[in-house]
């Protein structure tokens, strides 16, 4: 199940993915870790890419082929194809760079919901 985070500043963000539930509790997979991925589009252009956490402090787009023209700052946001809502934020580029091969880029993305800014967080849970 998608978790949202509500920033400080009433903004809603992806926060991770629900991977375990117990009686009481549930454990959630932050975006930033290698377990979550999330199909994700640039805000306002309608190409999907997989975001993927690598257990840092950042997110990862690989192997985005080199004629797609992304540019630093480029918000990026869930797509259609993903489990949360479409064009929910998930984070913004911070830095491009081509694979070896030159063929691809590789791109980091620093994710909008950093914990120590987060308000709180929630689930939504579809109607049976």
């Amino acid at each position: 199940m998608p978790v949202f985070a509500v920033l400080s500043n009433k903004q809603i963000c992806v926060f991770g993915r629900v991977a375990e539930t117990y009686s009481t509790t549930s454990k959630v997979a932050l975006t930033t870790n290698s377990l979550f991925s999330v199909p994700v589009q640039v805000a306002g252009y309608n190409i999907d890419f997989i975001c993927d956490g690598y257990n840092d402090k950042y997110l990862k787009l690989s192997f985005i082929p080199k004629s797609i023209n992304l540019h630093l700052n480029d918000d990026l946001v869930t797509s259609k194809l993903s489990t949360f809502n479409k064009g929910i934020k998930i984070g913004r580029i911070i830095h491009i760079s081509r694979t070896s091969s030159g063929e691809y880029q590789d791109v980091l993305v620093e994710p909008y919901c950093q914990t120590e800014s987060i308000y709180e967080v929630g689930i939504l849970i579809k109607n049976r």
